[in-house]
């Protein structure tokens, strides 16, 4: 892809709000964040490929290597997250639970809830909590009836000590666990996507030239400006840049210590949640059908693929899951 540059502008405003509580200000640390692909204890990557489910070791530079089929599923799988000893898989038939601790064992699966999530299902303490439309419900860890806790959300991410969500008019809330209690942050004046780095919020308009980082602890929203009018689902926090697409599916970097805005040498830019970051390397992988997985790094602005054709067999639960057979469903689409 051929490279240019621009100057990008500093941030332009920096407002106080009111104060958050102070828990707010924890980091979504001990969350689980479901994704296609995600990172296990630092150096293994889990990742989903159509029915696949593979793993691959990363080596001292952060380049997958090794990869391992671990088994597949009688559907197309579309996130997966690890808490707790068990691995949490997203098929188009719902959302499933695997006892990891003896190895994956692809005959024995637990269904949760035969609802699948919007966007990213995200797993805290007991629960999953998810997106089911434009309502956020959770389910028990150990199974039972789905509940549903809020209303009119368009997205939302999970820091533990609360929900931190967008509605539908384009207000930001922080609600209690359990949807009850919720406080005003901020009107964006239309609904916006979500993502969380640290303790700061970032959140951005399809066909806006703005990304807006507001700050749980201390109420804090900066405006940073883009070149470029952002795509609504093609946009990663990096640790130190934002990687986005552009509405005319361009693919840019902004350093976001510099300010400037280059565009990058990715092959595409995956939606949301089909992709991990560690640092500021991204993992993914892509819709088109293809045997690869991809790791971009922005502080070189350079790709390598890894082929999942010569991945080694590891599945010694044996044979494909069959969630559809599956005992232990006790959840119920939330009225």
């Amino acid at each position: 892809m051929q490279k240019k540059s621009y100057l990008g502008l500093a941030a332009l405003a920096l407002g106080l709000l009111w104060c958050v509580p102070a828990q707010a200000a924890d980091e979504k640390e001990n969350v689980e964040t479901g994704s296609a692909v995600l990172i296990y204890e630092e150096d293994t990557l889990y990742f989903v490929k159509g029915e696949n489910l593979y793993s691959a070791s990363l080596d001292e530079g952060g380049a997958p290597c090794d990869p391992v089929l671990e088994g597949s599923f009688d559907a197309q799988a579309e996130q997966i997250g690890i808490w707790d000893g068990c691995l949490y898989v997203q098929l188009e038939t719902g959302i499933f639970r695997m006892q990891m601790e003896d190895g994956l064992n692809f005959q024995e699966v637990q269904q949760l809830t035969e609802d699948t999530a919007s966007a990213s299902f995200q797993i805290y303490g007991d629960a999953l909590y998810y997106r089911y439309g434009y309502r956020i419900c959770r389910v028990p860890l150990e199974g039972g009836e789905a509940e549903e806790l809020l209303t009119s959300v368009y997205d939302f991410v999970l820091t533990g000590d609360g929900l931190c969500y967008m509605d539908t008019d384009g207000g930001l809330y922080l609600a209690s666990l359990d949807g009850k209690n919720r406080e005003f942050l901020e009107d964006s004046t239309e609904e916006n996507q979500l993502e969380m780095s640290g303790s700061d919020l970032f959140f951005w308009q399809e066909e806006g030239d703005c990304v807006y980082q507001y700050s749980l602890s201390d109420g804090a929203l900066q405006e940073l400006k883009m070149e470029d009018k952002l795509s609504k689902y093609y946009f990663y926090v990096l640790e130190d840049y934002f990687l986005f697409d552009t509405s005319d599916y361009e693919e840019f970097l902004y350093d976001r210590n510099t300010g400037e805005t280059l565009s990058a040498a990715i092959t595409e830019i995956p939606f949301t949640y089909m992709g991990a970051v560690k640092g500021n390397s991204l993992y993914y992988v892509c819709e088109q059908e293809d045997d690869l997985l991809y790791w971009y790094d922005a502080e070189s602005d350079s790709e390598e693929t890894c082929s999942l054709a010569e991945a080694s067999d590891g599945n010694s639960g044996g044979g494909e899951a069959s969630p559809g057979d599956s005992e232990d469903d006790t959840s119920e689409d939330p009225e």
